[in-house]
């Protein structure tokens, strides 16, 4: 058996050997370090747009705005989008839906624009209307720019 085994493919079988040992011993004792080093900066899509911040939430603040999503996701998926399936009028579906939104304050949450946005997208797409991501993310913008500044939130 031993004699089936060439000289290559034994140091070839070491070399993996040691660099997967290698590998588990850097990920298990460095791994906060390496994945500090390696985290990567996404520079903003536009010249001069400043890139998105997290919002910080408190545990009952985001259990309150992802109820509220809930909620808003599934009226928009049972009720708002499904009524506008025959006549296919775009603005007015937007308005109606931006009219929904108008109090949500989950709104500035990017993880919660993006939940709302694939909603609103596959329920869209079902009654044949195709709305795009640019045109939502505009209409939120102008919401949360017109939104009254909650003095319990950090900036």
């Amino acid at each position: 058996m031993l004699n089936e085994i060439t000289w290559e493919q034994f140091f070839l079988a070491l070399g993996i050997l040691f660099t997967v040992y290698y590998l588990y011993v850097a990920a298990r004792y460095f791994g906060k370090e390496i994945a500090a080093k390696m985290e990567l900066k996404i520079p903003s899509k536009k010249k001069g747009e400043k890139p998105e911040t997290s919002i910080l939430l408190s545990e009952s603040q985001f259990a309150k705005a992802f109820g509220e999503l809930e909620m808003i996701n599934a009226d928009l998926r049972e009720k708002v989008i499904p009524t506008f399936a025959r006549s296919k009028d775009k603005k007015v579906l937007l308005f109606q839906i931006t009219q929904k939104l108008e109090t949500f304050e989950g709104l500035k949450v990017p993880a919660f624009r993006h939940a709302i946005n694939n909603c609103i997208h596959a329920e869209a797409k079902k009654i044949g209307l195709e709305i795009t991501h640019e045109e939502l993310e505009n209409r939120w913008k102008a919401l949360i720019e017109n939104m009254p500044i909650n003095k319990n939130q950090k900036p």
